[in-house]
């Protein structure tokens, strides 16, 4: 399975590998805002989990990721944001990409 990226140019880039269930984000914005990917997943079974990935580091430090396990042929659902890290909200978020797992 190919990888599903998005591009979104208010804040960040983001990315889902399937195979080895990677996440990869980083800033495209010399802005000093945190970038998040907020995800959901749902099992094959309808079982859901979801959660937040945020880079803070900022553009110069380029692409970071995190490595995630979840069960094969489920649909992972993601966007890219801008967060506050004091308090989770976000802003200027993409729409949604989807990949199976």
């Amino acid at each position: 399975m190919e990888s599903a990226c998005i591009d979104w140019f208010l804040g960040g880039e983001a990315c889902f590998e399937p195979y080895g269930e990677w996440f990869w984000v980083r800033d495209v914005q010399a802005d000093n805002d945190p970038v998040a990917i907020i995800w959901n997943y749902r099992s094959p079974i309808g079982t859901q989990r979801s959660g937040v990935i945020y880079h803070d580091y900022g553009k110069a430090a380029g692409w970071a990721n995190l490595n995630k396990s979840f069960e094969e042929n489920g649909w992972m659902t993601f966007s890219v944001c801008n967060i506050n890290l004091s308090n989770g909200d976000t802003w200027d978020c993409s729409a949604d990409q989807y990949s199976q797992t």
